[in-house]
């Protein structure tokens, strides 16, 4: 390889014929121009690295947009660094080979579903993310991302009038930044800290005994199909929510063993604990409706074609649909959500002087459990006595304000043991004192 003092002339003029050409300037110790037959230049430094003395060749740009002077410049500093250990070109392959945001993101994304988060919820993320993240920082290095480009990308979902949109948004960087920071791949998250962009007030809509009315006898003349319709009823039967209801397999209902119930499993809850509902003859009785019309489907509420369950959007696009026919009441109420039948149930039975522990545990609120030692790892309990007898409290009250009557004999039965069943999963199994003759 020639070794000469190189000159912006003699850079600018230098050409190669057939095959390329190095040249090492004199000047600089390592630094050499590169001559392709194609007519392009480019710059590269070489050394040994100190650790040890292995051949490093780190590219310094192309010219003429380096020129010889800030090749040179640039080469001198990376010597600088080199003499003080650093290895330039290993730390170039390093960055290169960095993680993206939208990297990151994709990993967080995996690790969720292992996790058994649900389909929706994963499809609803990665929209959000290409909507308003990745446009703006998903070609970035994840170490790189600033707390100010966060708190812009919140602010742009806000400026547009989505404050409770930009507050989800918020909360999706923060889990994703939190989990890379605390898995290596960052070195801390850049959301923390950045506070709501709208604080959120919960929805304080209780149903009336006249609006429950209105709505559930109302319901057979609104628009939508029967069974999504017996799925809305059992929601304000049962107080659970519409997701859990409608995504039931039938291998999850027991309706004739002397105690019903339904399972509610992890996979499906929102809290990803499994739960087990005890039925009162009325969730009974709609569940044998909605079996008639599943038919051979594996779900109590199959989706039109019977590839799947019922999206739980359907029961919310009856009440839209109601909504716009009518001009905004959903069958003469006005303000009407799908988890206001939720409420109305927790509501109602705090009236009653329920406590509101029992009432968390029927609706399986996650912190509706202490969280003592006791509780966490030895008490096990589901409770299910209690959960009937709110249940029977809150239908007593429903067909009250229905004007249904109750059956003289109730299905249920008070003594409850527990089996394994299927998977893992705690059944209760009604036994008789003579011996065990309960079938599940």
């Amino acid at each position: 390889m020639a070794v000469e003092r190189l000159t912006e002339r003699r850079v600018r003029t230098i050409h190669a014929t057939q095959k390329a050409i190095e040249l090492r300037d004199a000047l600089v110790r390592g630094l050499e121009l590169r001559v392709m037959a194609s007519g392009s230049k480019s710059w590269a430094l070489r050394y040994r690295r100190t650790s040890d003395g292995r051949k490093r060749t780190i590219s310094l740009g192309s010219y003429p947009a380096i020129s010889l002077d800030a090749a040179r410049k640039r080469a001198r500093q990376h010597q600088v660094d080199i003499a003080h250990g650093s290895d330039p070109a290993g730390e170039l392959k390093s960055y290169k080979a960095a993680p993206t945001f939208k990297d990151v993101a994709s990993d967080w994304l995996t690790w969720k579903h292992q996790q058994g988060r649900s389909a929706s919820y994963l499809k609803r993320s990665g929209e959000r993310l290409a909507k308003d993240v990745y446009p703006l920082i998903g070609e970035t290095k994840a170490r790189e991302v600033t707390k100010r480009q966060v708190a812009a990308i919140i602010e742009r979902v806000g400026g547009r009038g989505a404050l409770i949109e930009a507050n989800r948004v918020r909360g999706l960087l923060h889990a994703i930044l939190g989990w890379a920071a605390g898995t290596g791949r960052i070195e801390a998250n850049p959301a923390a800290g950045i506070p709501r962009l709208f604080e959120e007030k919960p929805r304080e809509r209780v149903l009336s005994d006249d609006e429950i009315r209105a709505i559930w006898t109302g319901l057979d003349a609104a628009p939508g199909e029967a069974a999504s319709k017996i799925a809305m009823r059992l929601c304000l039967v049962l107080g659970q929510r519409p997701k859990e209801i409608v995504h039931l397999a039938k291998e999850h209902l027991s309706l004739d063993a002397p105690m019903p119930a339904m399972l509610i499993i992890s996979s499906e809850a929102k809290n990803r604990e499994t739960h087990l509902v005890p039925l009162t003859d009325l969730a009974v009785e709609l569940f044998r409706e909605a079996l008639v019309l599943a038919r051979d489907a594996p779900w109590v509420f199959p989706a039109s074609g019977g590839r799947g369950p019922l999206a739980p959007h359907a029961l919310t696009h009856i009440v839209a649909r109601a909504k716009r026919k009518s001009g905004g009441t959903f069958l003469g109420v006005n303000d009407v959500r799908l988890y206001d039948f939720r409420r109305a149930v927790a509501t109602g039975l705090g009236e009653m002087g329920f406590p509101d522990e029992m009432i968390g545990r029927l609706l399986n609120h996650k912190g509706a459990k202490s969280r003592s030692i006791t509780s966490k790892h030895y008490n096990h309990a589901l409770y299910l006595r209690e959960r009937l007898e709110l249940l029977r409290a809150w239908e007593g009250k429903l067909r009250n304000v229905l004007g249904l009557l109750a059956r003289l004999e109730s299905t249920a039965t008070e003594r409850i043991r527990l089996i394994p069943y299927g998977d893992g999963q705690t059944w209760p199994r009604a036994y008789a004192a003579a011996g065990d003759r309960g079938t599940w």
